[in-house]
Order: C-alpha cells, then sequence, then structure tokens
C-alpha cells in the first residue's frame, strides 16, 4: 500500500521556547484521508544549536497522541521539515563538506 503524505499548513511559534513552530499534515491511501494536526517543530540543544526535531501532538502528560510506524513517522518528519524550509520557518543545513 502506498501512503501520500503532504503538508496543509506550517504555523510558526513564538516565545523563545524549544517550540519553534506547529504543522499538520494529511496521509492518503486508497480512498481515505487522515489528518495529523499540531506536529510540533522543536529546537534541539542550547539556542537551536544542536538542530530541529519532529515530535507528533503530545497529551498533558507529554505521551505521543498519536504513534506511527517508523517508516510513516519518518517521511511525516521530512515532510513537515521541508515544509518548515519553504515557510522560511526553518534554514536549510548546507553541509560543510560541499
Amino acid at each position: 500500500m502506498k501512503i501520500e503524505v503532504r503538508s496543509l499548513a506550517v504555523k510558526p511559534i513564538s516565545g523563545g521556547g524549544r517550540l519553534v513552530g506547529l504543522a499538520d499534515v494529511a496521509l492518503a491511501w486508497d480512498d481515505m484521508t487522515m489528518e495529523i494536526r499540531s506536529i510540533r517543530i522543536e529546537a534541539v540543544g542550547s539556542n537551536g544549536a544542536g538542530g530541529t526535531k519532529v515530535c507528533m501532538p503530545v497529551d498533558r502528560d507529554g505521551r505521543a497522541v498519536l504513534v506511527l510506524p517508523s517508516e510513516l513517522s519518518e517521511a511525516v518528519g521530512e515532510v513537515v521539515l521541508a515544509a518548515a524550509i519553504e515557510a522560511g520557518l526553518l534554514k536549510e543545513r548546507r553541509n560543510p563538506a560541499n
């Protein structure tokens, strides 16, 4: 089964904390579409020097609301990061070797 992952929205969050944005994506397969809202885009390390990570929405206890298989989770993360770069929320990291 082929699942298509596409970005629906990326919203910047200001406030100086780890959370830098929220994203919504759609997963489509066969005749069905599922939306995942409020995917977290977080800075890693001090002042974001460690990079960025993408996390599924969490409940009040910090547990993931939705747990996806790793292949699908990685695809969602790639789509969210690409959308955040396109929206100007993140900068693409350049490889110094190139």
